[in-house]
């Protein structure tokens, strides 16, 4: 997901050229960002429901780990485009000199901390599913913290990519 920040990097020296387009620059994110949405979830969702399958995976666990790689998929797309816009590196002709730059650690640090974040968060939920039964998901607390823990990653999404955005649009070049 790091790669489909580095566009906005490479294309640094023909952004001129997007000026003059009837549209703002920041609309350019969207499309970037449903890209990397289309390849990261057809992806992950494949491998999920893969091993699903393998592992005869009840429908409800099944349905709530879907929601996860979603969300997951939704937060590290966001912060990959968003982090991309926002600090755009004009001056390195290499991929890999802008992806191991400052912007590209901040978007591994942050990616990391998100998925360890969403991960302990639906450990915490499961635990309690464990001591009990798979019916205490039913319950409204085990309801609450599971969409808490989902729903982190489009909030991290849509921050990035409006911070990115903003900034990218307001940029003098």
């Amino acid at each position: 997901s790091l790669h489909d920040a580095l566009p906005i990097s490479l294309e640094g020296r023909q952004l001129w050229l997007l000026g003059l387009l009837p549209f703002s620059r920041s609309r350019l994110l969207w499309p970037k960002f449903a890209f990397a949405m289309t390849i990261t979830l057809s992806a992950s969702i494949g491998v999920m429901t893969l091993s699903a399958y393998m592992l005869e995976a009840p429908r409800p666990l099944v349905v709530i780990q879907m929601l996860l790689t979603a969300s997951i998929c939704f937060g590290l797309c966001g912060l990959s485009v968003g982090l991309g816009a926002g600090r755009p590196v004009f001056d390195q002709q290499s991929p890999g000199r802008i992806a191991n730059g400052f912007g590209g650690t901040v978007n591994l640090i942050a990616s990391g901390v998100l998925v360890t974040l969403m991960l302990a968060g639906l450990g915490m939920v499961m635990l309690r599913v464990r001591e009990t039964s798979i019916a205490a998901l039913a319950e409204s607390a085990a309801l609450l913290r599971l969409a808490g823990v989902i729903g982190l990653g489009p909030i991290v999404a849509a921050l990035s990519m409006v911070w990115g955005s903003t900034r990218f649009r307001n940029m003098q070049v």
